[in-house]
């Protein structure tokens, strides 16, 4: 099967299984260049709900790629306007708490927008 082929294939899998961003999906799978068997196992757990984090181990989150393992709670992207909103508000120098939120990517972003910050 041709490269064009599998990903059309993989696209409609997905749409079939309810993902509405089925082709952003594929695309971030295929980048990661997996062998063939490895890309079905991938999409017969995204077919199952499995988040797309999970399966590829990490989340872009305001620019900046994240792990997250399985089981951990995978940062929305909804989740970006508060930690710009948060780091906007954060004095220099200022301390933040970032508790029980999963994966700690608001507290990521805080202190990349301010290094000198304390996270707790």
């Amino acid at each position: 099967m041709q490269e064009d082929d599998s990903a059309r294939v993989a696209v409609e899998r997905l749409a079939r299984a309810g993902c509405v961003a089925a082709d952003e999906e594929v695309a971030e799978m295929l980048a990661l260049g997996p062998h063939p068997e490895t890309l079905d196992s991938w999409l017969s757990r995204r077919e199952r709900g499995e988040p797309l984090a999970w399966i590829v181990g990490h989340v872009d989150f305001l620019g900046r790629r994240l792990g997250v393992e399985h089981g951990v709670y995978v940062p929305r992207q909804q989740s970006c306007e508060l930690a710009s909103r948060a780091s906007e508000l954060l004095p220099a120098h200022g301390r933040a708490a970032d508790l029980c939120t999963g994966s700690g990517a608001v507290g990521a972003a805080l202190l990349a927008a301010d290094p000198t910050a304390q996270l707790v």
